[in-house]
């Protein structure tokens, strides 16, 4: 693999929202906002130069640094310029963790990070451990733009934290790079797929009508939701004011994070994920496109479905349905609002491994480790279809439906700063990538189409 980025640990940083950034450096004296060129004149090490809140330090090919606009961090380094990625954990917090040179330390210490997590318990059961049936899969190219590039390329270029490959029960690929197999790390929208793995028993049942309004099952939701169906819902196929462009300032999704407890709220302005949701999400005409249109809070309205008609936390019943049927090694983690209500939409953090054995869950119709049949086997072959759902606009020959992808035949789905899980039921093959992207938008731009020509080429590899 080549050489990992510049991994320096910053001087300690201090972000509040709101506010101007302050700092406690160790120069030897305070230099405020000066260029990079005034700041090394003055005497401090180039490793060590302070940005402003919205740029962040990168080294030119020439050796030379530079304090770079966040929303230009992934073009420049496809030019070769290097972010300096900022290992010194302590200095990551909830107002920060977030940033570019922060989100290695941010994703893989989320659970410690965050305001409010509730603990996901992997109960007594026996841990399933995997046998070892090592392949080289290093000779496989992947589709990186206008070119094909190495795998070790795609690892550099990925920010690459954990690649994960099982096949049946054994490991055949396995490495991890500034974190280990014991390690949690943030899954992010991977989480989403906790919504079909439990909605399927209350359509089976006759409690939930995918057909029918949200409204009917929650009466107190605003326009935003109301008037969609609850497939509309799961096929992220609903149109109002809510905004997940990370680009934008201005976007909802900053405010939700604050909601979520991933952001400070010093007043505890925002206690309630349902009642924000329910009063601040608004609509004209829910009617969507046909296209995803790509909506955490989506995700949330379908954990707030399944705790109506069920009276139960929707984590729990993903700890009592799911998690502790597939021999999980460790405890996983939720985050969750100030009331309690987790993140369905990406607030689940667990290790590699135990995302892999959650995804056999899915390669093995639905039959976790235990013997426990955790997912309808029909649910699932329902949901291995390229017919139904919303056109997916990250990769040719893929919808999206009731929050999964598929293509007829894989699942999964991906999360913000590159997290990916990847399922064929056909040659029972599980990808699992973490991974720790700095683009400022947590989606590289070349992350999707490579993390899916991968893991097809990975999967097919293996079926021979």
């Amino acid at each position: 693999m080549k050489s990992s980025l510049l991994l320096i640990g910053l001087v300690p940083l201090i972000l509040s929202i709101g506010l101007a950034p302050v700092f406690a450096p160790s120069h030897p004296e305070y230099v405020g906002f000066a260029s990079p060129l005034k700041q090394i004149q003055s005497g401090v090490d180039p490793e060590d130069v302070i940005c402003k809140e919205s740029k962040s330090l990168m080294e030119r090919p020439s050796n030379k640094f530079a304090c770079m606009m966040n929303p230009s961090i992934s073009t420049l380094e496809l030019r070769d310029w290097e972010l300096i990625i900022n290992l010194d954990c302590d200095t990551v917090d909830v107002s920060n963790w977030g940033l570019p040179p922060n989100k290695f330390c941010g994703l893989n210490n989320l659970d410690k990070i965050v305001r409010f997590t509730k603990v996901v318990s992997r109960g007594n059961g026996p841990v399933n451990e995997f046998g070892s049936n090592p392949k080289d899969i290093s000779h496989l190219m992947v589709q990186w733009g206008d070119h094909e590039s190495s795998f070790d390329e795609f690892l550099y270029r990925g920010h690459v934290d954990s690649f994960l490959v099982v096949q049946g029960n054994d490991i055949v690929f396995e490495e991890y790079w500034r974190m280990d197999k014991n390690d949690r790390h943030s899954i992010q929208s991977v989480t989403k797929t906790t919504v079909p793995a439990l909605i399927h028993e209350y359509f089976e049942n006759g409690m939930l009508d995918p057909n029918k309004k949200v409204s009917e099952y929650i009466p107190e939701m605003g326009s935003g939701y109301a008037d969609a169906t609850v497939q509309e819902v799961l096929d992220m196929d609903v149109t109002n004011s809510y905004s997940e462009n990370y680009f934008d300032p201005n976007a909802e999704v900053w405010e939700s994070e604050i909601v979520m407890g991933w952001k400070p709220d010093p007043e505890n302005k925002y206690p309630s994920l349902k009642k924000w949701i329910a009063e601040t999400i608004t609509s004209d005409d829910v009617t969507g496109t046909g296209i995803m249109q790509y909506k955490s809070m989506n995700t949330d309205v379908g954990s707030w479905l399944i705790e109506e008609v069920s009276g139960e936390d929707f984590g729990e019943l993903f700890e009592e349905k799911i998690y502790q049927h597939i021999g999980a090694e460790q405890d996983a983690v939720f985050t969750a609002d100030s009331e309690g209500f987790v993140s369905a939409g990406g607030g689940l953090i667990m290790t590699a491994r135990d995302l892999a054995r959650y995804g056999q869950l899915w390669a093995n119709d639905g039959v976790a480790f235990d013997g426990t049949q955790a997912i309808s086997k029909d649910w699932i072959e329902k949901h291995r279809t390229d017919s139904k759902g919303t056109e997916y606009p990250y990769y040719p020959g893929y919808r999206y439906h009731d929050q999964l992808w598929s293509n007829g035949n894989v699942l999964g789905h991906m999360g913000w700063g590159g997290q990916n899980m990847f399922v064929d039921p056909e040659t029972k093959v599980v990808v699992v990538i973490f991974s720790s992207h700095v683009d400022a938008s947590g989606v590289h731009p070349y992350g999707p189409v490579a993390f899916h020509d991968l893991s097809e080429k990975i999967s097919e590899y293996l079926s021979n």
